[in-house]
């Protein structure tokens, strides 16, 4: 499993964004419905008494005091006998448990209060228990009346916060949605970056892409670069198939005729069929063999196509085809090869009377396997690398 740079991880967040975007729209939407399906409705209702004196004073000597009893308190409101009471002189249509289970009391010696909760799917009835808890908590401690920091109130409550749903579900699908981005990159094993090249110590000619059609200039600093090495032979080739070899081939081969006298061989007919180049000529064992074979010329852009197989054209010996080369090298200023991928034997072989090779790599096509072993091949060999053209 293939291992990501900070930039590929970031290249890859930013190639799946919509996908992104979508799963977490998704998700987060999923949570509201989530939220309304699951979430039960029901009444919270709640007072707040602060504990002082008969006449309502408060003293320091009495808080002190309070703060002895209120542990005391809270036991009273949480035991069983009290809610007895409650089911006895109110007569509610409720067990005694479930009373006392729907009741929360919180206490705070510090401020002498005491806060008391009743929770209940009927509104009304979980005011008047409440009322209710608090007149019997009142007679328990012997007061006239009972000091509210806040009147007992009532409030409509979900068991389940679309808010937090919500934001919990958008939150972990963002996470998840990144992740699974990522991870579909480790998998995937193909080249999503340009970085990587670079990483393997291999030059970036340039960037082309050939879904564009306005691409001239990308193409006018490839050439830049080519011509500024001197080499007389030069084979292009990629780690796999791929149609925008033959394509990318002939405009780099055509953009150098407008400096230098160019023969373009498009040994795997990519360019001549998917460019439909119908003036060239095809038979490549003619053109080895016959030195008065006629070139399609169109200024200064001399271009050969064939579907060439060194294997399978017995008349084309290695001797011939090291004759040939060198003589088209003192006809020709540049020779462009458009090789197949570098699977075939054929273009292994071809290297050997070549200076140079180009390499076109496709973005999320070539693999980073293919691509390793296209390199390592061509080190093992000695061929020079001049450069990758990388195809978005």
């Amino acid at each position: 499993m293939e291992k990501l740079t900070v930039d590929e991880i970031i290249h890859s967040i930013k190639r799946n964004i919509k996908l992104i975007i979508l799963f977490i729209l998704i998700f987060t939407f999923s949570g509201f419905v989530v939220s309304k399906l699951l979430s039960k409705q029901y009444y919270k209702a709640q007072t707040n008494i602060l504990l002082t004196s008969q006449t309502g004073e408060i003293s320091y000597n009495y808080m002190m005091l309070n703060e002895k009893l209120i542990p005391a308190y809270e036991e009273m409101l949480n035991s069983l006998d009290f809610y007895k009471k409650i089911k006895s002189d109110y007569d509610f249509d409720l067990k005694v448990e479930s009373i006392k289970s729907s009741v929360e009391v919180k206490t705070s010696q510090e401020s002498n209060t005491i806060k008391i909760f009743y929770s209940d799917i009927n509104k009304t009835r979980a005011l008047d228990i409440l009322k209710a808890i608090t007149e019997e908590f009142r007679k328990k401690i012997n007061k006239k009346s009972l000091n509210y920091i806040e009147e007992p109130s009532v409030k409509k409550i979900s068991s389940i916060s679309a808010k937090k749903t919500i934001f919990y579900f958008g939150f972990f699908s963002t996470i998840i949605s990144i992740f699974l981005a990522i991870f579909k990159d480790i998998i995937d094993n193909t080249i999503k970056s340009k970085e990587y090249i670079e990483e393997n110590d291999i030059k970036i000619l340039g960037e082309i892409d050939e879904n564009k059609e306005e691409n001239l200039e990308q193409y006018k600093k490839v050439v830049a670069k080519v011509l500024s090495k001197n080499k007389k032979v030069i084979g292009i080739t990629a780690p796999e198939n791929s149609k925008h070899l033959g394509i990318i081939s002939y405009k780099i081969a055509k953009e150098i005729s407008e400096y230098k006298k160019t023969l373009f061989l498009d040994l795997n007919l990519h360019a001549r069929n998917l460019l439909k180049l119908e003036d060239m000529n095809d038979d490549i064992e003619d053109f080895f063999l016959n030195d008065d074979f006629k070139i399609h010329n169109e200024n200064n852009f001399y271009t050969v196509g064939s579907g060439y197989s060194y294997s399978n054209t017995e008349n084309i010996t290695e001797i011939c085809l090291k004759e040939k080369i060198n003589k088209l090298r003192e006809d020709f200023d540049l020779i462009i090869i458009s090789e197949a991928d570098f699977k075939f034997a054929d273009t292994l072989f071809l290297s050997e009377f070549e200076d140079s090779k180009i390499i076109v790599v496709n973005e999320e096509r070539s693999t980073k396997k293919d691509f390793r072993a296209l390199i390592n091949d061509l080190k093992e060999i000695k061929i020079d690398i001049l450069g990758v053209v990388y195809n978005k």
